[in-house]
């Protein structure tokens, strides 16, 4: 094979001329006829192909709504199924011959040891890779449904009037759960979409692009005769209400403890200036107890308030009255510009108050239940959520290794925990860290806690199409530094994710998982392949949160060995750096406890701390990442190269020091014995 032509193609450019001879001797080459298949979507991906002479379609059926959409077709030095051969995993379409075509082919384990042994043709490849996924991106922005391969269901036409079909161009293909996808000429003509959206309540919409000239015959030829058709036919007989009809009903009606008339009755005895004090009291309350969320819930016979204070719930001593419930809801409400009248649905709002000279904001949110709506306001004060990193980690090392991180010019930060574990406020507080005006910060976020000047914020809207995924698409078109993304849920983010991060962008996210190394098994399992991970995953902070101790009322307290080694905080490698383990030898442990004072409210503890895990990948951890290695290989590599700084490091920096409790620590590791 001429290896002027291997230099032509896409994927290779970057490689010096000696790996590109090499590289050519290992390539093998095959014909297909016209309508060949090549390689088939799911098929594992044992082979990447390139077209020497040729064309070769590209198709793939999306397995959540069945459709099949086209691509764009592969020509003379496209290549096809290279980052599918490098993880291992399945091809992720279709490739078919258009015409009679040459294409060059190179199986997985040649070309994973030709990489293996060549760093520069590796890197040059890794390159290659993002640069054909912008171009991938640019393609697959909106796919095109292939209408001679659709599997029509004529049930679904009718989904919509018959003259909006027309009308339109719009077209029901699918339906997936509560998301009907619709096909629509011009996907980019809001108005159409909009339109389609009110003549479909109930369900989401998800449009896709067709073919204009397919869409006409598609709708000459199948759709019209089939409406045709329906339309002149009879509706059968309601079988299902003749059954029902002729079975007996055995039922009373049950007295209500409070039917809704009298609760609206009793409502209106509440005047205003009481709904405006009892509200302003539970505000206040609330902000005294530093609490982070206010429970309002009806019941049978009282309205309870509860407050979440240090990450427990704590139920209003002093009982409500059941009147002042309507009242009260439909003051917040109000103020939170929700819909009053609406009680059937769920909604959510958004309020703030001035309280000591600053601003506090409320995120409000009503569900309705058997007693009445339930509402819960999340309270975001900037002074618990806008902490300035050095105060947010104490222990030196995990503050190092996190400076580390953001100080990176590229790649992927990952912040992991479980929910309500402070993840939000450790992105807000790098992202603090990171903003000048030289440096363009995005986010996209569910939702936006609280406001930041100079940082680009956008909220998720699942009804407008504004999803992470497509967010981080588009914000790459914004010429961003820094993108934050609020949470990877899905393989899709993470994938896009990931691409953002190896397109020279410094990437943060948060993810569920337990701790930093299971959160690279967390993205293995996502799909995203080890070689990626290792090349793109720079550094991960897992991270819980546990109360601290008073510090007004806070006294030492003795605990006998056997409640405290069953941590195994004490065990070599679990200590801070120059520190000699305690061992079993010792026979006492002392740490401080809060007896309870007027200042934490007589609960001993008086606000929360936050607990991290930091792992930082370097070049003495991705080539065992990048291979796949399992935990115990990658921690015990990242132990050795003092990359990894555990959890119980960590407790043991705080009970030390006085700042929690064992049984803090004991809530938050899995213990032994």
């Amino acid at each position: 094979m001429a290896v002027e032509f291997l230099a032509s193609a896409r994927w290779t450019h970057g490689m010096v001329p000696e790996d590109l001879e090499a590289l050519a001797t290992r390539f093998s080459e095959r014909g297909f006829q016209s309508g060949d298949l090549v390689a088939a979507q799911g098929d594992d991906a044992g082979w990447v192909w390139v077209v020497r002479e040729g064309r070769v379609g590209v198709t793939w059926r999306d397995p959540e709504d069945g459709l099949e959409y086209v691509g764009a077709d592969l020509l003379p030095g496209d290549d096809a199924g290279l980052v599918e051969c490098l993880a291992g995993s399945a091809y992720r379409a279709s490739l078919i011959a258009a015409e009679p075509s040459t294409l060059l082919a190179l199986d997985r384990e040649t070309l994973r040891s030709f990489l293996g042994s060549r760093p520069a043709a590796s890197g040059a490849v890794l390159l290659e890779i993002a640069a054909r996924w912008n171009a991938e991106r640019s393609r697959r922005a909106s796919p095109v449904v292939d209408l001679t391969r659709l599997r029509a269901d004529p049930d679904l036409w009718t989904v919509l009037p018959r003259n909006a079909v027309p009308k339109y161009r719009a077209l029901p293909l699918a339906r997936h759960g509560g998301v009907l996808v619709v096909g629509f000429v011009d996907p980019g003509d809001l108005e159409a979409v909009d339109n389609v959206r009110r003549l479909i309540p109930g369900m989401k919409v998800r449009p896709v692009a067709m073919d204009a000239a397919g869409f006409s015959a598609f709708y000459r030829h199948h759709v019209l005769p089939e409406m045709d058709r329906r339309q002149g036919a009879p509706p059968g007989p309601d079988r299902w209400f003749q059954v029902l009809q002729r079975k007996p009903v055995d039922l009373h009606v049950l007295e209500a403890a409070l039917p809704a008339t009298v609760l609206e009755e009793r409502a209106r005895h509440v005047t205003g200036d009481q709904v405006v004090a009892l509200m302003n009291r539970l505000l206040g309350e609330a902000l005294e107890l530093e609490a982070s969320d206010i429970h309002v819930e009806p019941g049978e016979r009282e309205l309870v308030v509860r407050y979440r204070v240090d990450g427990r719930l704590k139920k209003r001593p002093e009982p409500l009255d059941l009147r002042y419930a309507l009242p009260l809801v439909s003051r917040l409400k109000v103020l939170a510009n929700m819909d009053i009248a609406e009680k059937r649905k769920p909604q959510d709002g958004r309020l703030a108050i001035l309280h000591e000279s600053r601003r506090i904001d409320f995120r409000l949110s009503t569900v309705p239940t058997r007693y009445g709506e339930t509402l819960v306001l999340r309270i975001l004060d900037p002074t618990t959520l806008l902490i300035d990193l050095e105060r947010l980690v104490t222990w030196e090392p995990a503050y190092q290794a996190l400076r580390w991180m953001i100080a990176q010019p590229q790649g992927m930060v990952l912040v992991a925990g479980p929910t309500g574990s402070g993840k939000t406020t450790t992105i807000y507080s790098a992202m603090l860290r990171l903003k000048e005006e030289e440096v363009n910060i995005v986010s996209i976020e569910d939702p936006i806690e609280y406001s930041i000047d100079g940082v680009t914020q956008v909220q998720v809207n699942d009804a407008a199409g504004v999803g992470f995924a497509n967010s981080i698409r588009h914000f790459l078109r914004q010429d961003p530094d820094v993108i934050i993304v609020g949470e990877t849920r899905d393989p899709l983010t993470a994938a896009t994710a990931i691409e953002a991060a190896l397109t020279g962008h410094l990437v943060f996210t948060s993810l569920h998982a337990n701790d930093a190394l299971g959160t690279v098994l967390r993205l293995r399992e996502m799909g995203v392949d080890p070689f990626l991970v290792a090349h793109t995953v720079i550094g991960v902070v897992s991270q819980r949160l546990v109360r601290r101790v008073c510090p007004q009322c806070r006294e030492p307290v003795e605990y006998a060995p056997e409640l405290i080694r069953p941590l195994r905080l004490y065990e070599p490698g679990q200590g801070e750096e120059g520190d000699e383990p305690a061992g079993p030898a010792r026979d006492r442990f002392t740490f401080f406890r809060g007896r309870g004072c007027i200042h934490c409210n007589y609960l001993g503890f008086r606000g929360r701390v936050g607990v991290f895990e930091t792992l930082r990948l370097d070049d003495r951890l991705k080539p065992a990442v990048a291979s796949g290695e399992p935990i115990p290989v990658l921690e015990r590599t990242a132990r050795e190269a003092g990359l990894l700084h555990p959890l119980r490091a960590y407790c043991r920096h705080l009970l030390e020091r006085g700042i929690t409790t064992p049984e803090e620590v004991t809530r938050i590791l899995f213990t032994e014995g």
